[in-house]
């Protein structure tokens, strides 16, 4: 039986590179091997007919709160036009595969802490124009599940416990001081469970930004 191709968007993300060490994955590229954006249609089009692949995890974003706020333009540009290209490309392609759609905790806004873990019954209250886009993204890609592609929507977060040190200085009054995710949906529907601890997740964070920084 043959393991089903991934197609990885984003794949040069700290998520994407993971993904695609641990998976059989295409990155949406070129034929020059350039990393497409996906807010043009005709590339993001022309590079997918170039591809071969079972399934699409989509991963490309301005994931930045703050530069969302500098830039909101740009934001829902990649986070939302750029959604909407990857589905309306796949569609022109009869793709009949499985989207995944990765979202974000932002999404809920400024959750109390005594309604802690997060579930996906939490109502979103964006408070940012990133959390804003990828609401939007989110329900876009619901609405066109509805119609052609399947696609499953995930939260970006599942349950960590770590130590954290607060630099008052750095803090904004709209930020979510602490977030915990329930992830008993996604176990119940597919048998998954964490299988990487959480401090080698840590560490992976800090060596990633290690090397980016360097």
């Amino acid at each position: 039986m043959s393991v089903p191709v991934v197609l990885l968007t984003g794949a040069s993300g700290f998520v994407g590179g993971h993904m695609s060490a641990a998976a059989p994955c295409v990155a949406l590229v070129d034929s020059d091997g350039v990393e497409v954006d996906v807010r043009s249609r005709d590339r993001v089009l022309k590079a997918l007919a170039k591809l071969r692949f079972d399934a699409v995890v989509h991963l490309a974003a301005q994931p930045s709160v703050t530069a969302s706020f500098e830039d909101p333009e740009t934001t829902y540009s990649v986070n939302f036009s750029g959604t909407f290209n990857l589905l309306w490309s796949l569609k022109q392609m009869g793709f009949t595969g499985r989207l995944l759609y990765v979202g974000t905790s932002e999404e809920y806004g400024e959750v109390d802490e005594t309604c802690l873990p997060v579930s996906e019954r939490q109502p979103l209250r964006p408070r940012s124009p990133y959390a804003v886009s990828k609401v939007a993204a989110e329900a876009l890609c619901y609405q066109w599940s509805q119609m052609t592609t399947p696609v499953t929507m995930l939260p970006e977060k599942a349950i960590v416990q770590a130590t954290v040190h607060v630099d008052d200085g750095l803090g904004q009054p709209r930020d979510q001081r602490r977030m915990v995710r329930d992830n008993m949906k996604l176990r119940k529907a597919t048998g998954w469970k964490p299988s990487i601890p959480v401090q080698q997740t840590l560490d992976d964070v800090v060596r990633d930004w290690e090397g980016r920084v360097t």
